[in-house]
């Protein structure tokens, strides 16, 4: 009989090198950083280029089945979604949460995946090998996400967002998002104030480097096939206005 409240197995996070093809990735023709979200309806995959490679080859690269829609945003980062996750991925990453991908023209790659310890052991052994051999040269503990902010702010942030507080231009000022929320501006200010230090302060201690958010501005058409230089979305769009 199990026994009452028993922790679930530990999730740990592994790191491994070893081939693209090996791994159920195409070689790619530039060196690319991928990263893997899994939402609710879909699969979106993010992916980084080097600089001197037209982004159609990229296009190209990607496994056509199950594709949704394809973006281009800033930092050179492609966005694909995927009704389901290609099949050579999904089978090579069975049972582990492929994160993090770097890969290499000359076919070297290297991965992080997370899951249960065992897990991680059985996606090792299937890919171990004369043949294919991988090497693992990081595992940790997988850390819980840590709680940011009070209640109380967590709800003022959520609340500001959904009322358009910090578009651009804002859809309503401090004192008209107090009203709404039933509380005194100043409170609001302090907590605003409070839930953007803490998250701020947590994103530049992290480094502030990834380019991997959901919402990167992405342009509305594809790069000419040969162009080198992927489109900004941080540029004017072409009436003229601004972001």
């Amino acid at each position: 009989m199990p026994r009452a409240h028993e922790p679930p197995p530990a999730r740990v996070v592994g790191r491994f090198v070893g081939r693209a093809e090996k791994l159920g990735f195409a070689v790619p023709p530039a060196s690319l950083r991928l990263k893997v979200l899994k939402t609710p309806t879909h699969w979106t995959v993010f992916l980084q280029s080097t600089l001197d490679v037209p982004a159609a080859k990229i296009v190209d690269w990607l496994p056509p089945e199950g594709l949704l829609r394809i973006e281009f945003g800033s930092r050179r980062v492609l966005r694909a979604d995927f009704q389901h996750l290609p099949e050579a991925w999904a089978r090579t990453f069975q049972g582990v949460a492929l994160e993090f991908a770097r890969l290499d023209p000359n076919g070297g790659a290297s991965v992080t995946v997370t899951g249960r310890r065992s897990a991680l052991a059985s996606f090792a052994r299937r890919l171990y090998g004369p043949s294919a051999p991988l090497e693992l040269v990081h595992l940790q503990t997988a850390q819980p996400p840590l709680s940011l902010l009070t209640l109380p702010q967590d709800g003022a942030l959520r609340a500001a967002v959904a009322a358009g507080y910090y578009r651009i231009p804002r859809a309503l000022n401090l004192d008209e998002l107090a009203t709404r929320l039933g509380v005194s501006s100043a409170s609001l200010s302090e907590r605003l104030r409070r839930a953007e230090g803490r998250i701020i302060t947590r994103y530049v201690d992290a480094g502030g480097a990834s380019p991997w958010d959901e919402e990167t501005l992405f342009d509305h058409e594809p790069p000419d096939a040969t162009a080198t230089e992927w489109p900004d979305a941080s540029t004017s769009p072409p009436d003229g206005g601004g972001r």
